[in-house]
């Protein structure tokens, strides 16, 4: 219910340019997927159709819930959909913001699954590499890999090797790698707030 609830924000408030991944289920309801239509958005449900969509606001959903539920034909990795979206949002004259997830490691680590943490990191190593790919040919652009939690608590033990220490978030403090226009105040320890504050100084000087 909550991701239908967001699903008719994003149609109701204007929403981004772009909207890609799974979710299907969501917008079945209420006729959301038509409202999209009338608001302006292609539609996409197969890479061949992502690919094909017309140059105008895009929802694409590829998955009932997750992106890799598809059934029959596989749908776009996440890594196609970065780039999709790069391709279509940096024609605009005023810069742009791109929000990229990999969910399938938040959700294997709640489960404490490492074979499917460990399924869902090439998903986001091929992602970022894409976002690289577009960031050397456009070095005007901040590119920032973080989390926003850690979860499951995964750690080496001596003499017992891996061990999770539970399914929830923890306080573990989490990593960012940055690079571009203002990467240079994310060095150090920051409450995770420091990263709106860096985010909203790079928007307004755009």
């Amino acid at each position: 219910e909550l991701t239908g609830q967001i699903a008719r924000q994003y149609v109701d408030g204007g929403g981004p340019d772009v909207i890609l991944g799974g979710g299907r289920n969501a917008w079945s309801s209420g006729d959301l997927l038509g409202r999209a239509r009338a608001a302006g958005y292609g539609y996409a449900d197969t890479a061949a159709a992502l690919t094909g969509a017309p140059d105008a606001k895009l929802l694409g959903l590829f998955g009932d819930e997750q992106l890799w539920e598809a059934d029959g034909t596989p749908p776009p990795s996440l890594a196609m959909l970065t780039t999709a979206a790069l391709d279509r949002l940096s024609t605009g004259p005023d810069g742009f913001f791109l929000f990229v997830e990999e969910e399938g490691i938040d959700e294997a680590s709640h489960a404490n699954d490492g074979d499917a943490m460990l399924t869902a990191m090439p998903s986001l190593d091929e992602a970022v590499g894409a976002a690289r790919r577009f960031v050397a040919a456009n070095p005007e652009t901040l590119l920032i890999v973080t989390g926003d939690h850690e979860t499951g608590g995964l750690s080496l033990d001596k003499g017992s090797g891996l061990r999770w220490r539970t399914g929830e978030h923890t306080d573990t403090p989490t990593l960012v790698f940055a690079t571009g226009p203002g990467s240079d105040q994310l060095t150090g320890d920051w409450p995770n707030t420091h990263m709106h504050d860096v985010l909203t100084g790079t928007l307004l000087s755009a």
